[in-house]
């Protein structure tokens, strides 16, 4: 179809490119992958050696490269198109946006996020099962969300059994008039039990305060954050406990299975219909692109000619 013969996977990130090898991907190999979690090219933090990309990108005879993932993957994109330009090299290059936390600018939604979201339920329902199974229980689940709460919020929405949800983008401070643990011991009071959604960049600068944290990074680029659920967890123990208020606590953490589950039918809808645009985008002709959905229309943002 538009004239494409041969469609490879390149493992492991930027890196495979030149370290490892390729994967053919055919009809049959794909057929079943939105069945699976996770990715069979799998992933890689840092890797990013831009001559070493595009001089395999050009042995390799490919004028096709569609690019997957969140801002520094889109940036690691962008500098891969220049210099593929500079070199006066007649390839195509897509950028398609993908992240878990949905917080790249524009997009309305990123593939994977409804999936996501919709998964966070059982973690939530549980810990609202579990609270209300005792006396001043307090279901306790965090999420994913470094530096945005798209997953927390919406999964609070979703739910309706939330009481309390906190997001990097709204600050919050524990003690005091108006601090969390004055509304936890109000809600318990009132209600005998509560549920509390967390994102896990939420509240980092309170623990960063507490344990004078370094500022240490992955091989991407990102700070590594500190488990601040945990953090807030026992702090709400021990506030607790020298105020002589019995509760009990249960603490949940899907993180990381909210993404290794299959895609839900609204993914499924969704994908496809991205990659049919982009590749027809680039029968077109334009050499450089990024895909989107906005405001549940379908756009395409592109550069350079």
């Amino acid at each position: 179809m538009y004239g494409v013969h041969k469609v490879l996977g390149i493992e492991g990130g930027y890196r495979g490119f030149y370290a490892r090898n390729t994967i053919p991907l055919t009809p049959k190999v794909v057929n079943d992958i939105h069945k699976r979690g996770g990715t069979i090219l799998g992933s890689s933090r840092g890797g990013h050696d831009t001559s070493k990309i595009v001089d395999s990108i050009q042995d390799r005879g490919i004028n096709q490269v569609y690019i997957i993932g969140g801002d520094g993957t889109q940036k690691g994109a962008s500098v891969i198109f220049e210099e593929i330009r500079r070199r006066g090299l007649k390839v195509v290059v897509a950028g398609i946006p993908k992240t878990i936390d949905n917080d790249i600018p524009v997009i309305d939604k990123s593939f994977g996020f409804d999936t996501a979201v919709e998964e966070a339920q059982r973690a939530i329902n549980a810990a609202h099962v579990e609270s209300e199974s005792i006396e001043n229980g307090i279901g306790f689940v965090k999420l994913m969300g470094r530096y945005s709460g798209f997953i927390a919020m919406h999964a609070t929405l979703a739910s309706r059994d939330v009481d309390c949800c906190l997001i990097p983008e709204s600050p919050f401070y524990l003690e005091g008039p108006g601090g969390l643990f004055e509304f936890i011991e109000k809600r318990l009071k009132e209600h005998g039990h509560m549920v509390i959604v967390m994102a896990e960049g939420a509240g980092q600068e309170l623990l960063s305060e507490s344990i004078h944290a370094n500022d240490q990074q992955d091989a991407s680029g990102n700070k590594l954050l500190n488990d601040v659920g945990l953090w807030i967890s026992q702090r709400i123990k021990d506030h607790f406990k020298k105020r002589k208020m019995a509760i009990n606590l249960k603490y949940i953490d899907p993180t990381y299975m909210i993404r290794a589950v299959p895609s839900n039918a609204s993914d499924n809808v969704y994908s496809p219909s991205l990659h049919t645009v982009q590749f027809m985008v680039q029968w077109q002709g334009i050499q450089a692109s990024q895909l989107a959905l906005l405001m549940e229309d379908m756009l395409t943002y592109h550069s350079g000619g």
